[in-house]
């Protein structure tokens, strides 16, 4: 199970709702995982949501839909630009290996 903390700061107009749409155990300590999130923008401006995941200790990007950065050994960021009244989503898959 996985735990996904929001972080909207002071932008009430700014959404986000995350869930995860796959998961397969891929072994003892191993396992691959889909994560979806949708951001919205309800304001009358455009805007950058940044978007910071924390893994364990290995982990590999499998596919994403928008490309990210990784900032740490155990964190990767995704910048998403958000057009005026619009939405994107954002889809990563990840593997994950806990030593």
């Amino acid at each position: 199970k996985e735990t996904v903390r929001l972080y909207t700061g002071q932008a009430f107009d700014i959404s986000a709702d995350a869930k995860q749409t796959e998961y397969t155990r891929l072994g003892k300590d191993a396992y691959q995982a889909t994560y979806q999130m949708t951001l919205r923008n309800g304001s009358e401006k455009p805007v950058s949501v940044l978007v910071i995941q924390t893994f364990p200790k290995s982990f590999e990007i499998l596919s994403e839909s928008v490309a990210g950065v990784e900032k740490t050994a155990t964190t990767r960021a995704w910048t998403i630009p958000l057009t005026a009244n619009a939405e994107q989503t954002l889809t990563y898959t990840v593997r994950v290996q806990n030593d």
